[in-house]
C-alpha cells in the first residue's frame, strides 16, 4: 500500500477541460517517491492508500496543482531586450536565463514597443483531472 517513502510507478493521463494533454501509455510510466515533494500536493495526497493494480480518477484544484495565476508574473519588455523580437509571436514560448536560472515564459502580446511575457505555468489557474492506474509499490524498508 502507497504511503510516505514508498516508491510507485504510475501511468496517468492528465486533462484540462477534458482535453488530453498528457499521456504516459505513449512513453514511459512515472516513477516517483510518495511524499518527497516530486508530484504536486494534490496528486500525493491521492495517492495514499492505493495499491498495486488500483486505478483512480480525481481532479486537483490550482492551488494543489501548478497554483492559482500570479498577476505579478506578467512583464511588459522593451523589444530591445530581445535578440530576435520579428520572431516572436503571440502564444509562443521564449525561454532565456537571468544569472543562473532559466526560464520559460508565454508571450501574450506583441506590439511595435514592447513585447508581454507571462511567467505564470501553463496550467496554473487549471483544474487539473487525473486518470491513475498504480503499476507497482516498493513498501517502505525499515
Amino acid at each position: 500500500m502507497i504511503k510516505k517513502g514508498s516508491k510507485v510507478t504510475i501511468h496517468y493521463t492528465l486533462a484540462v477541460n477534458d482535453q488530453l494533454l498528457e499521456n504516459t501509455r505513449d512513453n514511459e510510466p512515472l516513477t516517483f517517491v510518495q511524499g518527497s515533494g516530486q508530484l504536486m500536493k494534490g496528486i500525493d495526497k491521492n495517492m495514499v492508500g492505493l495499491k498495486t493494480g488500483d486505478t483512480k480518477s480525481f481532479t486537483v484544484a490550482p492551488d494543489e496543482a501548478f497554483g492559482p495565476i500570479d498577476e505579478t508574473a506578467v512583464t511588459e519588455l522593451p523589444r530591445t531586450a530581445f535578440d530576435e523580437p520579428e520572431k516572436i509571436i503571440v502564444g509562443g514560448i521564449v525561454q532565456g536565463k537571468q544569472g543562473d536560472h532559466n526560464f520559460q515564459a508565454t508571450v501574450k502580446a506583441v506590439t511595435d514597443e514592447t513585447i508581454t511575457l507571462d511567467f505564470n505555468h501553463p496550467l496554473a489557474g487549471k483544474t487539473i483531472t487525473f486518470d491513475i492506474e498504480v503499476m507497482s509499490v516498493d513498501e517502505v524498508k525499515a
